[in-house]
């Protein structure tokens, strides 16, 4: 998918200006699909930054900004810390969307699930969902050990998958418990 029925749903709610005119300090994370280089833009159009930081590998196509293909940033900075500080932050409040991982033995990694049941073998768009959320968890932990924000907001999204755009409403709500409760 390319990505652009989002990208008019967003440009719909948001109207596009230069990254530059805005009144906050802005930018947004992508990747570098050839280098793996992380790439923070600042400058230009902010629905050209936000979709060519949207690429999310397997589902959206990346996108060809300055000459470079980019993907989603969350690739090596799910929780970008580093670049709000980089943009002058005093304080960050930052949002960790990883959706919570279950749980087993940290102390055996083999260890196999208790219940000895038989689960269904997963498709392929819920392994690469699960896949990019183990990745993005294991990167997340060890930046935020580096560059921990000031203030984590764990919303619970374990309800919700990948592509539940149509819940935004209901994320929101959560999202803005979870700010309630961390700030408490």
């Amino acid at each position: 998918m390319r990505g652009n029925r989002l990208m008019r749903a967003v440009g719909e709610q948001l109207q596009d200006r230069p990254i530059e005119s805005l009144q906050r300090k802005f930018g947004a994370v992508a990747v570098d699909l050839d280098s793996g280089r992380e790439v923070w833009i600042q400058t230009g159009s902010m629905l050209d930054a936000v979709r060519a930081s949207s690429g999310l590998p397997g589902l959206f196509t990346p996108t060809l900004h300055e000459g470079r293909w980019l993907i989603d940033g969350g690739v090596v900075n799910p929780v970008p810390v580093s670049l709000c500080r980089a943009l002058g932050a005093d304080y960050v409040i930052a949002v960790n969307l990883d959706r919570p991982l279950a749980q087993s033995d940290e102390h055996d990694p083999g260890s196999e699930p208790g219940d000895g049941g038989k689960r269904d073998e997963p498709g392929m768009i819920d392994v690469m969902q699960t896949t990019i959320n183990i990745m993005q968890d294991q990167i997340s932990r060890s930046r935020m050990q580096s560059d921990p924000a000031d203030l984590m907001v764990n919303p619970n999204l374990e309800d919700f998958q990948l592509m539940d755009f149509h819940r935004a409403a209901e994320a929101i709500d959560i999202g803005y418990k979870a700010l309630k409760n961390a700030a408490s």
